[in-house]
């Protein structure tokens, strides 16, 4: 087999094996939240990712020195220069630690006082403190070890995560139903569900590391206080980036919580479920694509990274487009089924403008790999942090002084966002490749020219057969996505790439026709 098909098997692997693991981690979210949400209320259930969302504000700091951990050591250890991968290897893991111990007072400080910080019943305080306490622990062992996570951008083995993912969620939902069995439900049943699924998550990366990339190890004797430098002098701008993305995307629950209750909170929570689900899939899926370009970036096949990014784009707008369009026709028929003691049509309005800003945002994320490989991290962490500032400085007032709800917290950080990665971002890499950025704006569109089908095919579909059970919504929404597929690969795919995955299609049937 040549080298692009070894690369085009070794992309659908791990392609596959990650839509896999996202369709059981789905999977386990879809089953899981209605139960909790029964369970424990709307109330209760918006402070899941409120704890998540305070949590991850460490990830401010930390972003500066793990986020371009993987690039440095991913660049050295394909170039051969395993002395140098170690050197980087070795001295992010010991800062980390540093930052462990750090980190480990502030959140001590929230498991005392939870209520100096969020808006918490009285009911619900001792339990939010436990949900705290938990998330924090599960957050301090994936902040030491979290340098094993980069083997399988390193090795380009994202098949291997995928198949961690899948086994971690398992265990996620036995540890959560033996806990809800044994006990009382609690919202921190929650987070110690989760607890076990971070710490399953160290182990497998770094056995995994072991396994695959056996010249990296952590050693004493390699650290280097100049190879934390050069990563923090990368990593900086990625710090902004984490930051930004906690003033325009990460504080909105909070924002909620504070300013509209705890329980407009949890509803928002809950409309916002479906949107952060396919986030997640598109953030898994442009990860897809990220060996490939660093190696061609570190090869300097400038022009086969053109063309690859121009595919991802494509290809993450025909994936997005294909649920998205899906549950704006008939998300109300969704939630009425999947939260039956909640408003549907309140949660349908409010998931409509998070769906649409997912698409738009993340049809272009790919692009993000770009940045990534060059080391060209600067001018898109200051977009970024332009957009956050923003959506504060417009947000907040609308919450003190306007009677509009939860609004603005929807409406203005969407309309930031997407202007942000539709068109901002795309500008600036077309610069940095060196490329007519009217061909990045072509990838979007066709990518985007999918939604309009699906939603052409699902709007014919809900007038013929609305949904009333699972069993209906479900057939509804797999008939609607066949129907669909076929117009879609011929507006958004070139006609080699859907030669290809017609390629693709029959190397899995003629192995099942031969049974």
């Amino acid at each position: 087999m040549n080298e692009r098909g070894d690369e085009r098997r070794r992309l659908v692997v791990s392609m596959t094996a990650t839509i896999i693991a996202f369709l059981v981690q789905l999977g386990v979210n879809f089953l899981l939240t209605p139960y909790i949400i029964a369970t424990l209320g709307a109330e209760a259930y918006g402070f899941i990712p409120l704890v998540n969302n305070l949590i991850g504000y460490a990830g401010i700091l930390t972003s500066a020195l793990n986020a371009m951990a993987g690039r440095f050591i991913g660049v050295a250890y394909n170039r051969g220069d395993y002395a140098k991968a170690n050197e980087y290897f070795s001295s992010v893991m010991i800062a980390d630690m540093v930052l462990a111990v750090a980190f480990a007072v502030p959140y001590a400080l929230v498991v005392m006082f939870p209520q100096a910080v969020m808006n918490i019943p009285t009911n619900l305080v001792e339990d939010v403190r436990m949900t705290f306490l938990f998330c924090a622990i599960g957050t301090e062992f994936s902040l030491v070890t979290s340098v094993y996570g980069g083997v399988y951008y390193v090795s380009d083995r994202l098949d291997r995560n995928a198949v961690r993912n899948i086994e971690g969620n398992v265990l996620r939902v036995g540890v959560l139903l033996l806990l809800f069995c044994l006990w009382r439900p609690m919202l921190c049943f929650v987070a110690a569900s989760m607890l076990a699924l971070n710490l399953y998550r160290c182990a497998a990366d770094m056995y995994y590391t072991r396994k695959l990339t056996p010249q990296l190890a952590a050693r004493r004797s390699s650290f280097r206080m100049r190879a934390v430098r050069e990563l923090v002098s990368s990593g900086i701008w990625n710090s902004v980036d984490s930051a930004s993305y906690t003033l325009l995307i990460a504080l909105d629950i909070f924002l909620a919580n504070r300013f509209l209750g705890a329980l407009v909170a949890g509803q928002y929570s809950i409309a916002k479920t479906m949107p952060q689900f396919l986030t997640n899939v598109a953030s898994m899926l442009s990860s897809v694509f990220a060996p490939r370009v660093l190696r061609l970036y570190a090869q300097d096949r400038q022009d086969d990274m053109s063309r690859s990014l121009g595919r991802a784009i494509r290809f993450m707008g025909l994936v997005l487009s294909l649920p998205c369009g899906f549950l704006i026709v008939y998300g109300t028929d969704f939630f009425r089924l999947w939260a039956p003691g909640e408003d549907a049509g309140w949660l349908q309005s409010m998931g409509v403008v998070s769906l649409l800003a997912m698409l738009l945002g993340s049809c272009g994320r790919p692009i993000s790999n770009v940045y990534t490989a060059m080391n060209k991290v600067k001018v898109p962490s200051l977009m970024f942090l332009v957009c956050g500032v923003l959506n504060i400085v417009l947000v907040i007032p609308m919450l003190m002084w306007t009677d509009w709800g939860v609004w603005p917290i929807i409406v203005v950080a969407a309309v930031l966002d997407t202007a942000k990665n539709l068109v901002a971002l795309p500008l600036y890499a077309s610069w940095c490749m060196g490329i007519p950025a009217g061909s990045v704006f072509s990838a979007e569109a066709r990518g985007l020219a999918a939604l309009p089908v699906m939603l052409a095919v699902t709007a014919l579909c809900h007038v013929l057969v609305p949904a009333r059970s699972w069993t209906v919504l479900t057939a509804t929404a797999l008939g609607c996505a066949a129907m669909a597929c076929v117009p879609c690969a011929f507006v958004v795919l070139h006609r080699e790439e859907r030669m290809e995955m017609w390629d693709v299609v029959r190397g899995f049937v003629r192995p099942v026709a031969r049974r």
